[in-house]
């Protein structure tokens, strides 16, 4: 049976290190997310290995394979919120005293895991509440996020946190039942988590490629220009522009059009249009102006063309906006 684990895990963490490899030396470009998404599935490619340590080399453990595991676990959770972060386009790049807070805990465990290695438990679980409170805190990101996205890489997004959820779920297990089973059976479901992970990742690499974008803009900037554009809900009159924009900040065009494409993947009228759908979305959503027709709406949010609505609405949620309304009103 070890054996058999030995050998699925070690594919899991094959499959996982093929991800990384895959980014950062098949995918061109380079952008915040690209950079999170590496360091994550590197962090799981050296939890989940360590797993497969462990059953090779049980009862005889080693402290090195051990510090190995607890260096991924314990960074799971910071990569994963650094990931899903650029999502709100706020912050996208925060000051490095601020990333360097996501580090405290992972230099102080790992100092005391080596000086100390009987608290290997202990720091083990303090890793899985850490990855509990980050996968939170994710989680209330994309509740407040504005799409800025397509439909298909949503769709990555989505499928990621859930992976991130069921390997939450196996690394708690040997918490809940404490045997040797129980941890054979939580590095089981890890490794089918990956494994799933692995072969959706296969999907959609080519379109995560295809959105990465060579950085340059100040972080400061960046922020500015990200944060005006989402709080000040200026997207929602007509008449808003590039020109304009670059006029209200003072900002030239082409550094605002190069910070939206790094945060968002899109061109600045596409991202704009985006939001647009958004909003309205959320209104059908809560109920709101459901008596409204959807054209209103429309020119509500600053369309000013209604087949240039259309196709937007089409782009993002793959229905028209009638078909949509009647999937609201049949409650689905």
């Amino acid at each position: 049976m070890y054996l058999a684990l030995i050998v699925f895990t070690s594919v899991a963490a094959s499959m996982s290190f093929f991800m990384v490899a895959y980014l950062f030396f098949v995918s061109k470009g380079g952008t915040i997310k690209k950079t999170a998404l590496i360091l994550l599935l590197l962090a799981i490619t050296l939890r989940i290995s360590k797993s497969a340590f462990y059953f090779l080399l049980y009862p005889k453990l080693q402290l090195w394979f051990l510090v190995w595991g607890f260096v991924g676990f314990s960074m799971i959770g910071p990569f994963v919120y650094n990931y899903y972060r650029p999502i709100l386009g706020k912050n996208s790049q925060s000051k490095i005293s601020t990333q360097l807070l996501h580090l405290v805990f992972p230099v102080i465990g790992l100092s005391l895991l080596i000086g100390f290695p009987y608290y290997v438990s202990l720091l083990y679980l303090l890793c899985l509440a850490s990855m509990g409170m980050y996968l939170l805190a994710s989680w209330r990101l994309q509740s407040q996020r504005k799409s800025g996205i397509g439909h298909q890489e949503r769709k990555w997004e989505h499928v990621l946190f859930v992976c991130l959820l069921f390997l939450f779920a196996a690394f708690t297990l040997p918490y809940i039942i404490p045997y040797n089973e129980s941890y054979s059976l939580g590095t089981a479901i890890a490794s089918l988590v990956i494994c799933f992970m692995f072969f959706f990742f296969l999907k959609y690499a080519p379109k995560l490629s295809s959105l990465e974008k060579k950085q340059g803009v100040d972080p400061e900037t960046a922020r500015l220009i990200i944060e005006t554009l989402e709080q000040g809900l200026h997207y929602r009159e007509a008449s808003f522009s590039l020109h304009s924009f670059s006029e209200q900040l003072g900002i030239p065009k082409y550094i605002i059009t190069q910070a939206i494409k790094e945060v968002y993947g899109k061109s600045f009228h596409a991202a704009i249009n985006s939001f647009r759908i958004q909003d309205i979305l959320e209104k059908l959503k809560h109920n709101l102006n459901q008596d409204d027709k959807i054209e209103t709406l429309a020119y509500d949010v600053g369309f000013k063309n209604i087949s240039t609505f259309y196709a937007v609405f089409k782009k993002e949620t793959d229905m028209s906006p009638r078909e949509y309304q009647q999937k609201m009103a049949q409650g689905l």
